[in-house]
């Protein structure tokens, strides 16, 4: 109920829309009843050879009720597909917004099929919710209140017993329908977001798949889920089918009860014989009112269990927050300082950082070294503010990196991982993502700056290059300078470089760190690395080792009097003589 409630309240905004379409909805339905009644009454009385004049109103409603019911429909399905369309780009925008700030710390353990699933099936789910929920209860209970009203003015009685069996397929019918269909939609649910899984991470591996032949394996495996998927499908629509025949068996029991009901009064002549017609077709046109309510029971489940998911994810607390006074972090040279920080990635018990404390000045270049898990690229994670640190601090040009804006730091530090992503498209497209204020010089002097040349590209014309889905049509080299490139059209003042040249070979490598050192003397600079090349161009290196900084100094001083640092360089130098 409680998931129910959230929705109800995310919809709300959109009242308006809903209650025009209810409106619209319940006059389509009462058209329909005036027009079978009218016709009714104009077949009846015909039989009795009447004057013409007698049967004009009927006539005029006739038409007035046939002409209305196609418009109202029209109207009726216009707003409720505006309004289904305006409620599905709010969720979409909503769930977005609120999952933004939970990345990288709240999603690190979740698959990105898992969410892509979230994100679009299970919204797509709650298109049914306004559909098929929200609008028929409200739209039926309006017609049963104008029904009820209306046969009441010829007996009461007429009136209650057609409550009675109206009540009883507008509850009983979608209450058995919801019993049957009991855990059906949570499994569709459940099955559609592993079906997408499987089909997504088919689709990623493929190659592999192929090189490996394990590629019928996953197709057997799609075709179980795909073949589960549509058994319960069919159940769910041999309910759907049965629901519509019960409530036609209880329209059939209203107006074989009104029949009963109204056939003494006739004889008594206390109701004119043409009205039995009349009572009797719209008793049958107002329980089109009602056919769509064992459905909206029958998907309630399908949409509690897809919001269900959607909430599992947005309760989530961001694991960074703004200070309530958080300020701008100026464009001025930035130093940077660890004072004793100490940070655990979720769900870990050994610390990926312990007590670090280092200073840097404006403007220095640091290179940070280290095994693989030694804790350096959590440097960079702190620093941009994707996880916060247990104690310590960190500090930005002597403030607490907490009293500035997380957007205004991720604006002033630029940061290229070591796992990058580039958009489908061309190069110059990715490059005005982060920018599109750059005019094409100035982005054609990125690309020589990192040594991404037209020859390279066997391009004219670099920016108009299409680099293909995720930029296969890159090499790694090229798709890693690329994404240098596009982290350099921040305007930033400390730049972050976590293994930007794994993919390079030795000259390329230091001809794009020399443009760099060149390019950006006043900028600060940490290279995260594991090729020691070039150390002695750095102003100071860190060392870590498992989660602490072993040694820090020039590459001389750590040459000489360093003993992790000595032992790396020895160990690369063997490898490269090898």
């Amino acid at each position: 109920m409680k998931t129910i409630w959230r929705l109800l309240k995310l919809v709300w905004p959109y009242k308006k829309w809903i209650l025009l379409s209810v409106v619209l909805g319940t006059i389509t339905v009462g058209s329909g009843i005036g027009l079978m009644m009218t016709s009714a009454f104009i077949i009846s009385a015909a039989a009795l050879h009447p004057s013409v004049a007698d049967l004009q109103v009927a006539i005029v409603g006739v038409r007035f009720f046939g002409i209305s019911r196609g418009v109202f429909r029209y109207l009726e399905r216009l707003v409720s597909h505006e309004t289904t369309f305006r409620l599905l780009t709010r969720f979409r925008v909503w769930f977005y917004r609120r999952l933004e700030p939970l990345v990288p710390a709240r999603t690190l353990y979740m698959k990105s099929a898992d969410l892509l699933q979230r994100i679009i099936a299970d919204i797509q789910t709650l298109e049914n919710f306004y559909v098929r929920v929200i609008s028929p209860p409200a739209v039926a209970l309006a017609v049963g209140v104008l029904m009820f009203l209306l046969l009441g003015a010829y007996h009461v009685k007429y009136a209650v017993l057609f409550l009675i069996f109206f009540a009883l397929s507008a509850t009983i019918i979608p209450f058995l329908s919801l019993q049957l269909s009991r855990g059906l939609g949570k499994k569709i649910v459940r099955l559609q977001s592993e079906l997408h899984m499987a089909v997504l991470d088919d689709l990623r591996g493929l190659p592999e798949l192929l090189v490996n032949n394990r590629l019928p394996d996953q197709a057997a495996k799609i075709e179980r889920l795909n073949r589960d998927l549509n058994r319960l499908q069919k159940k769910m629509h041999i309910i759907e089918a049965l629901n519509q025949n019960f409530v036609t068996l209880l329209m059939f029991g209203a107006v074989v009860s009104i029949l009963l009901a109204a056939i003494p009064a006739v004889s008594q002549g206390a109701l004119k014989g043409v009205y039995l017609a009349v009572l009797v077709m719209g008793v049958m046109a107002a329980f089109e009112a009602v056919l769509p309510l064992p459905a909206a029971a029958q998907f309630m489940e399908a949409n509690i269990s897809a919001g269900r998911r959607l909430f599992d994810i947005v309760r989530e607390k961001p694991a960074v927050i703004d200070a309530a006074q958080a300020q701008e972090l100026p464009s001025v040279p930035l130093s940077l300082a660890f004072e004793n920080v100490t940070f655990t990635y979720p769900k870990n018990e050994r610390p990926a950082l312990r007590n670090i404390s280092f200073r840097i000045p404006a403007g220095a270049k640091i290179a940070v070294v280290g095994p693989s898990g030694a804790g350096k690229s959590s440097l960079a994670q702190l620093l941009l503010r994707l996880y916060d640190f247990e104690k310590g601090k960190i500090l930005l040009n002597g403030r607490d990196i907490r009293q500035f804006k997380q957007e205004s730091i991720r604006e002033r530090v630029a940061f290229v991982s070591q796992k990058f992503h580039l958009f489908t498209g061309t190069i110059g497209e990715n490059l005005r993502l982060v920018n599109p204020r750059l005019s094409d010089q100035a982005l054609l002097d990125l690309l020589r700056l990192v040594e991404l040349h037209a020859d390279d590209l066997q391009s004219d014309s670099p920016l108009d290059y299409w680099i293909g889905e995720h930029g296969n049509r890159l090499s790694g080299g090229q798709a890693q300078r690329l994404a240098i490139a596009q982290a350099l059209c921040k305007p930033a003042s400390l730049l972050v470089f976590d293994e930007i040249t794994a993919n390079l070979d030795p000259q390329t490598e230091q001809r794009v760190l020399h443009n760099l050192f060149e390019r950006y003397r006043t900028h600060t600079i940490i290279n995260i690395t594991h090729r020691l090349i070039g150390m002695e161009k750095y102003d100071r290196i860190l060392v870590f080792r498992e989660g602490i900084l072993a040694e820090e100094g020039s590459h001389q001083t750590l040459m000489q009097q360093g003993t992790v640092y000595r032992h790396m360089v020895a160990v690369q130098q063997e490898q490269n003589m090898l």
